[in-house]
């Protein structure tokens, strides 16, 4: 199935990893768990980055950056790895904020990224839904 055919926006999703995702699928529900995972740990990500922004000083600036950048690296790939090139686009701006050691607006940029993940997990929810035996 295609992104169309689960009604995914194809500005905000790869189509070429989802159609090979979609190749993937097995009667075990291997994309359904794939996207589980992904939005578990995405979300758990997304909370980590939130929390390093709180701590900005029990860090130093450079240690918060690096850490900063890290998750945020975490994110970007394992959103492109499940095709949410929307959520990864974000992600991989607020790890280039991490890069540049300025966090600036960060604050506001997490907030965007967080908002297009849930536009994504309920996308995928649906799809979880629809890839699911009757």
């Amino acid at each position: 199935m295609s992104l169309e055919e689960f009604g995914l926006a194809p500005d905000l999703y790869d189509a070429r990893t989802f159609d090979e995702l979609m190749a993937l699928n097995d009667e075990e529900g291997f994309v359904a768990m794939l996207f589980e995972n992904y939005l578990t740990d995405a979300e758990t990500k997304i909370q980590e980055l939130k929390q390093i922004l709180a701590s900005s000083a029990a860090l130093s600036h450079k240690d918060l950056c690096h850490k900063f950048r890290e998750v945020a690296h975490s994110v970007k790939s394992c959103s492109l790895s499940s095709a949410a090139r929307g959520v990864a686009k974000i992600f991989e701006k607020l790890q280039e904020m991490g890069d540049r050691e300025d966090l600036t607006n960060a604050d506001a940029m997490l907030l965007q990224g967080e908002q297009q993940f849930n536009r994504t997990k309920a996308d995928y929810t649906r799809v979880i839904q629809m890839l699911q035996p009757e």
